[in-house]
């Protein structure tokens, strides 16, 4: 009895701390995304490929992108990607956020977002 009692405290805990961090991960995320995009803006500017890279990289993986920076960012990206090879990993990235972000949701009726083919 007293190893259900421990487990169910410790994995309690567990999932409190998750929850915890994960709360705190989405604020930061939100705190810094206008940050990172005024700098990823500047980098364009200033033709700083490093920071095109760097911070591209940061926003790709921030929960709060939209599709407009998605697309604004593929238009900075694809303009370099000729002559700047080692933007062709963010350029990846960017066409499979941009994938995700706009993939048909489940809604009732529509088949679950799945396309029919005629076969």
């Amino acid at each position: 009895m007293k190893i259900i009692v421990i487990f169910i405290i410790v994995f309690s805990s567990l999932a409190i701390g998750y929850q915890i961090y994960r709360y705190n991960d989405i604020k930061k995320d939100a705190s810094v995304f206008d940050e990172h995009w005024q700098k990823f803006l500047k980098a364009d500017v200033l033709n700083d490929i490093e920071g095109i890279k760097f911070y591209g990289d940061k926003l790709i993986w921030n929960r709060h992108i939209e599709t407009e920076h998605l697309h604004r960012m593929n238009r900075v990206v694809t303009s370099r990607l000729e002559k700047h090879q080692e933007l062709k990993k963010l350029s990846n990235a960017i066409f499979n956020k941009n994938r995700h972000l706009e993939r048909p949701l489940p809604v009732s009726g529509n088949n679950g977002g799945r396309r029919k083919f005629d076969n």
